[in-house]
């Protein structure tokens, strides 16, 4: 695997772990769970399903764990059942070319939505000083910080901001599918901060390979780092 990781890194690309918890012998994951000198990982590939829902909660896992593998989603096809396009990736980059955008994507300056209908920001500040997905805002263990989640064209959903033990806000879109959170956290108790909207409505289904039981994902951003 070294092998083969270096050789991306050396025509300029990225090395990421695709959909590590998919339930189908030889397109999983195995090469271990720690995702040792792996660039990015796919939290989110095609419709949402159950094996991105736990791949989430492993990756947030190992987030409480103080290991960083941005997280990232994209698409592949199977079937018609399976259309391209979903999840989606959007990166922040300071300029529309490959290098930069992939330097960004190592950062974790990006977040997940399920098309380009969704926007979505989401800040942490303190005084004059803020940060966004992938950022470190450099803080004391005192230090209470302003979190920020906005997003647009999310009907129906909940979205949370979310700390190392769990939700520690969370907000209801309005009718017009736009919601705001936000919340103050000491950062001696929330060493990091991430975002999640989720589909409230529509029916859950129960069959690992076609569903999630519980609710599916909508958006998902990488965390904010609030430490020194």
């Amino acid at each position: 695997m070294t092998r083969f990781t270096d050789r991306v890194r050396s025509l300029g690309g990225l090395a990421i772990v695709c959909h590590p918890w998919v339930p189908i012998p030889g397109t999983k994951w195995d090469f271990g769970y720690d995702y040792a000198g792996m660039d990015a990982i796919e939290l989110w590939n095609g419709p949402w399903t159950l094996d991105d829902n736990h791949c989430v909660e492993h990756w947030h896992s190992l987030l409480v764990a103080g290991q960083f593998i941005p997280g990232v989603g994209s698409s592949d096809s199977h079937g018609v059942n399976q259309p391209v396009g979903l999840a989606q990736t959007i990166v922040r980059a300071p300029a529309l070319s490959a290098p930069a955008i992939i330097a960004a994507v190592k950062a974790g300056h990006c977040w997940l939505a399920e098309s380009s209908v969704v926007g979505l920001t989401f800040t942490a500040s303190t005084g004059d000083r803020s940060a966004s997905c992938g950022d470190r805002l450099a803080v004391g263990p005192e230090t209470v910080v302003d979190v920020v989640l906005d997003v647009t064209g999310v009907p129906g959903c909940l979205a949370q901001i979310i700390g190392p033990t769990g939700p520690v806000a969370g907000q209801v879109s309005d009718g017009n599918g736009a919601v705001r959170v936000t919340t103050s956290v000491p950062a001696g108790l929330a060493p990091f901060v991430r975002a999640e909207v989720r589909r409230l409505d529509g029916t859950p289904v129960l069959d690992p390979l076609e569903g999630v039981p519980g609710l599916a994902m909508v958006a998902l951003t990488n965390p904010i780092f609030l430490t020194s």
